[in-house]
C-alpha cells in the first residue's frame, strides 16, 4: 500500500474509534466538553481520510486542524456520495452548505483554532479576565447538534464512517 493509503487508513481507523468514544461519552453523565472533544477529533480525522482518498498528500494535512469544512466544501464532487445520498451535485452542495456553520463550530473546538477561547480541552481566559473551565462551560454547540441541521450532520458523519470504503474507495 502507498504512503498516502497508509495514512488514509490510519486516519479512518482513528476516526471510527473517536466516533465510538463520542457516542459513549455523549450518552454518559460526563460534562458535554468530553463528547465535543471526541466529535471534533472524529470529524477532523474522517475529513483527512476522505481528502487523502481524493488525492491530497499526507504532508498537506498532518499539521492542520482545518480539514472538516474543507472536506464539506469539496464533497459534492464525489459521485459515490451523491448516489448514496440520492442527490445531484447541486443538491449535495446546498446540503453541505447548510451544515457548514455547525461544521465550522465543531472544527473550531480544536484549541489551536479556538483563538484562546472556548474549547473542550483546556481552561481559557475571556476578555473580562474571568477564567472558564470546559467541564462547566455551556457550549452552545450542544444545542445546535440537537437541532435538525445538527442531527442531519451527525447522520452524515455516521454514514461516511460506516460506508467510507464504498464512498471514497
Amino acid at each position: 500500500m502507498s504512503r498516502t493509503g497508509n495514512w488514509m487508513n490510519a486516519f479512518l481507523e482513528q476516526a471510527r474509534s473517536d466516533w465510538q468514544a463520542y457516542h459513549f461519552v455523549d450518552h454518559s453523565t460526563l460534562p458535554p466538553c468530553h463528547a465535543l472533544h471526541y466529535l471534533q477529533m472524529a470529524t477532523e480525522k474522517l475529513a483527512k481520510a476522505a481528502l487523502l482518498a481524493g488525492g491530497m498528500k499526507p504532508d498537506e494535512l498532518r499539521n492542520s486542524h482545518l480539514a472538516f469544512t474543507k472536506f464539506l466544501r469539496l464533497a459534492f464532487r464525489n459521485r459515490n456520495l451523491r448516489l448514496e445520498m440520492g442527490m445531484t451535485g447541486t443538491q449535495l452542495r446546498m446540503h453541505f452548505a447548510n451544515a457548514l456553520p455547525i461544521a465550522d463550530a465543531i472544527e473550531r473546538l480544536a484549541p489551536a483554532l479556538a483563538g484562546g477561547g472556548a474549547n473542550p480541552e483546556y481552561p481559557w481566559e475571556s476578555p473580562d479576565r474571568s477564567v472558564h473551565t470546559p467541564a462547566t462551560y455551556p457550549f452552545e454547540l450542544t444545542q445546535d447538534l440537537s437541532a435538525p441541521k445538527g442531527v442531519n450532520l451527525l447522520k452524515d458523519i455516521s454514514l461516511r464512517l460506516r460506508k467510507f470504503e464504498k464512498l471514497f474507495g
